[in-house]
């Protein structure tokens, strides 16, 4: 059956890499687009908005994200630019 291309970052799509489970009933999240506050946040700890689709839990929430190449320099080193 065909299935269009969605972008791995388009909201509602599962995230890449690990799986990240909901905190509250450890099932799978679904990302969706942050509010300006969330993008505030992201500039001291980067963070992503996520919601748990099962009816009975209902969370909505911020995880933090695990790629950290933005914050850190490649080659390992601790300095701020």
């Amino acid at each position: 059956m065909y299935k269009p291309y969605a972008h791995p970052d388009t909201p509602g799509t599962p995230p890449r890499g690990p799986a990240l489970r909901c905190p509250c009933c450890q099932g799978p999240v679904q990302r969706i687009p942050r509010r300006l506050i969330d993008r505030l946040r992201s500039l001291f700890s980067p963070v992503q908005r996520f919601r748990c689709p099962a009816l009975p839990c209902g969370w909505l929430g911020n995880l933090p994200t695990s790629d950290r190449s933005r914050d850190q320099p490649s080659d390992g080193s601790n300095y701020i630019i």
